[in-house]
């Protein structure tokens, strides 16, 4: 076999030692633990702000922290997202936004399918910021994928028709 390793797979209640950052001491744990204790401080979790509708435009913040809360993000970070059509969040929508999505003034979007499936990429302090166009009233629902592949949404992105109360 040139070079190839074989494949480990770690049990709930398999028995493993690692290093906590920061500390020089080995803990001693089950991988449940490991998993609880320590990759939950590395789990990403977004916050949205949805900004009042100017125009046809809504800006969406996405803001990435740790789920720790105690270590900040000081570099690019990537995730999926998608608009869906029904509030639960289960079926991308049939149909765009009429003007479509774009970057904002934080991060950026790779369409995977036009304007409504996307990579979102944050700038270095875990931000992206996306417009959204819409000309007809009609809601969205935000549906992101943390790397970890935890889904966080619905958020309801609601637009109104100029002249419409």
């Amino acid at each position: 076999m040139s070079g190839l390793q074989p494949k480990v797979t770690l049990l709930p209640t398999d028995l493993i030692f690692f290093k906590r950052q920061g500390s020089t001491a080995l803990v001693y744990a089950t991988m449940a633990n490991f998993a609880q204790d320590v990759l939950n401080d590395i789990r990403l979790e977004p916050t949205v702000s949805i900004a009042d509708q100017v125009g046809d435009d809504i800006t969406v913040s996405i803001q990435l922290a740790y789920s720790s809360g105690d270590i900040t993000i000081d570099d690019q970070k990537s995730f999926t997202a998608f608009l869906t059509s029904d509030d639960a969040g289960a079926v991308l929508a049939a149909a765009a936004p009429s003007g479509g999505w774009a970057k904002g003034s934080s991060g950026a979007i790779i369409n995977l399918v036009a304007n409504k499936y996307g990579l979102m990429q944050t700038d270095a302090t875990g931000l992206v910021k996306i417009v959204i166009t819409e000309s007809t009233s009609k809601s969205f629902y935000l549906v992101m994928i943390m790397p970890d592949g935890l889904l966080y949404g619905p958020t309801e992105i609601a637009f109104t028709a100029a002249g419409s109360v």
